[in-house]
C-alpha cells in the first residue's frame, strides 16, 4: 500500500475517502477489526480519569488494556453519571489521545451521547420533549434548538447524538 513521505494513504485527508478506506482495511488485523465494532462503555471521573463502567468486564479499572487494539464507540460518556463536564472533556481526550497515540493505527473513537430533549449531562440546557416540540409547529425553532445541543456536545467532544423517537 503506497503512501507519501512515509504517511499512509489513509492518514492523508486529501486523497479520496475510497482510496483511504481500501487502504486502512487492508493493514487492519483481524482483531482491530472487531475492536472497531465494538463499544467501551466509559465512566469519566471528576479528576479526570475514565473507567470502564461497573456493567463492563472489567469494572472499576482504567480501560487502556480495553482499547489496546481500538475501538469503534465510546458509549454514553458524559450520561453515564454525573461529573462535570471539564472533567469529563479532559477524560475523553485522554481516551482519543490514547487511542490515536498508543494504538497501533490511532484511530479516534466516535463518543456518542443521549440528546432526545437535550444533551444528557451535568449543566447542559434541556429542552421540552418531541411530543411538545411537534405542537409548536415552528420547524425554525426546533432546528435552533438542534444546533444548541449539536453545538454543547461538540464543545467537550461528543460527536453523534442518540434521539430515539418511536412514531
Amino acid at each position: 500500500m503506497a503512501s507519501v513521505k512515509g504517511v499512509p494513504v489513509y492518514r492523508q485527508a486529501r486523497r479520496p475517502v475510497s482510496a483511504r478506506v481500501t487502504d486502512l482495511i487492508g493493514r487492519m488485523t483481524p482483531v482491530e477489526k472487531v475492536a472497531q465494532l465494538r463499544a467501551a462503555w466509559l465512566k469519566l471521573m471528576p479528576d479526570g480519569r475514565a473507567l470502564l463502567h461497573d456493567r463492563m468486564a472489567d469494572q472499576g479499572r482504567e480501560p487502556w488494556t480495553f482499547l489496546k487494539h481500538g475501538i469503534g464507540q465510546v458509549t454514553r460518556p458524559f450520561g453515564t453519571h454525573p461529573v462535570a463536564p471539564r472533567a469529563a472533556a479532559g477524560a475523553l481526550n485522554a481516551v482519543q489521545k490514547f487511542l490515536v497515540e498508543q494504538t497501533r493505527l490511532g484511530i479516534p473513537s466516535l463518543p456518542h451521547d443521549e440528546c432526545l430533549s437535550g444533551f444528557m449531562a451535568q449543566g447542559a440546557t434541556q429542552f421540552p420533549t418531541p411530543l411538545n416540540l411537534g405542537a409548536t409547529w415552528d420547524p425554525d425553532l426546533i432546528r435552533e434548538m438542534a444546533g444548541i445541543i449539536g453545538r454543547q456536545m461538540r464543545a467537550v467532544g461528543s460527536r453523534q447524538g442518540l434521539a430515539p423517537v418511536a412514531t
